[in-house]
């Protein structure tokens, strides 16, 4: 594993918690800086991207149900766990909530035919999801077409027919009818069509990431601007979500955090140099850990609210973390890595 990549996954899923600890302890959408951190879901896009460009532009082959195995052993262990907490959690107090767990485990609660009360049924997380399934399913579908003769090469191709794709969504849902008042139009935004670029700047990371190699100037010049990008748009967020339905104030915003985070990222994974031993452990350790944080993040902060009344909201706020953390990492162990493992053997039965 790459620590770079690993230190980016575990950044995504900090910036995301702070966020929601952010909104879920002060009550308002908009209060500070902090919620502009919501963006760490569009760099888990471009690290999906970045990942998934290999096969998606037809430069490394793989069996499509290799790739579903590692896929389906990657997303639901941690995924169902923290399900099953939602509906216990709920069970008896709430109508609907088999069919919303069903629909969750089909990643079909965020489909535009849904309200954002079924999108939200059990948290405000899971919408993510489908939309990291749905990326996956054109992997596949990429897989799944013949490899071009030797002499044709595709990449160039599938970048335009991706980008062209990408550029599409955005203008449909984002520059035709964009109403971010409107719940019907929140969902719908909330879909790959409309979502796709920020996988698409992944994907471009990869396909520069050899001339960023070779050139410091360019890598300084790429993690200049990211980061200034980054911080503007931190600078301009409440301006930005004013009067949206929810957190995440949609268009031109999340955009630019993708184009952001893409520079930030390409010029740091391009970077020739390696992280002492002790750093490539804390990289590799907040890799680990990413996925169980994102996905129990919002469940020990209710927790910690619960357990500590009265206490000053750091308090309750640095409880929430602590725990987290050490439930993420108790899962990766005993759980998450382990099925992972297995997930790759099967696939390896497959592919041989």
């Amino acid at each position: 594993m790459n620590p770079v990549i690993e230190a980016f996954r575990g950044a995504a899923a900090l910036a995301v918690l702070l966020h929601h600890y952010s909104y879920l302890t002060d009550g308002t959408l908009t209060g500070g800086w902090l919620h502009a951190l919501h963006n760490g879901v569009d760099l888990f896009f471009v690290i999906t991207g970045y990942l998934f460009a290999p096969h998606l532009l037809g430069e490394q082959r793989q069996h499509v149900g290799g790739f579903a195995i590692r896929r389906v052993f990657r997303l639901y262990p941690l995924y169902m766990l923290s399900l099953a907490v939602a509906v216990a959690k709920d069970w008896g107090e709430r109508e609907g909530i088999v069919q919303a767990a069903v629909l969750h485990l089909v990643f079909a609660q965020a489909l535009p035919i849904h309200g954002l009360q079924e999108v939200g049924f059990f948290s405000q997380i899971y919408w993510t999801l489908p939309v990291e399934v749905a990326f996956y399913a054109l992997v596949a579908v990429a897989l799944a077409m013949p490899a071009a003769a030797p002499r044709q090469p595709q990449p160039g191709r599938r970048i335009v027919l991706v980008g062209a794709l990408a550029l599409l969504g955005f203008v449909v849902v984002f520059a035709t009818r964009y109403d971010p008042r409107s719940e019907s139009w929140v969902v719908w935004q909330a879909q790959l069509p409309a979502l796709l670029a920020q996988f698409w700047f992944g994907i471009l990371v990869h396909r520069v990431r050899p001339w960023l190699q070779r050139s410091a100037g360019a890598r300084a010049a790429a993690l200049a601007t990211g980061l200034g990008m980054l911080v503007a748009l931190g600078a301009l967020y409440p301006m930005a979500a004013d009067g949206a339905l929810t957190a995440r104030p949609f268009g031109l915003f999340n955009l630019a955090s993708g184009v952001g985070w893409a520079l930030l990222f390409g010029a740091c994974v391009a970077s020739p140099r390696r992280m002492g031993p002790r750093a490539t452990r804390v990289a590799l350790g907040m890799g680990s850990i990413s996925y169980g944080m994102y996905l129990f993040h919002e469940w020990t902060l209710k927790s910690a609210l619960r357990l500590l009344p009265g206490l000053p909201v750091i308090v309750q706020l640095g409880a929430a973390f602590v725990m987290v953390v050490a439930l993420a990492l108790l899962l990766h162990r005993t759980v998450e890595a382990p099925l992972r493992r297995r997930g790759r053997i099967l696939a390896a039965r497959v592919e041989s």
